[in-house]
């Protein structure tokens, strides 16, 4: 959402790079090597949904196939 503002002319944004993902060529990337990586974790307070459960499996999936 934020590469569709910037290159919609709204101003500036941060953002990450999604592996396999196009770029707009109305954006610029300044990569920011000296970054680590993002490690992005869930927390839940009561006994895990059935959706929840679902959200986990796919967003590991999701992850393996960005690897």
């Amino acid at each position: 959402m934020i590469e569709n503002y910037v290159a919609g002319g709204l101003g500036v944004g941060l953002s990450v790079a999604v592996p396999k993902n196009a770029q707009s060529p109305k954006v610029r990337a300044l990569p920011l090597p000296e970054f680590s990586p993002v490690l992005i974790g869930a927390l839940w307070r009561r006994k895990m949904s059935p959706l929840l459960a679902a959200f986990l499996d796919e967003a590991k999936a999701r992850a393996r196939e960005l690897m």
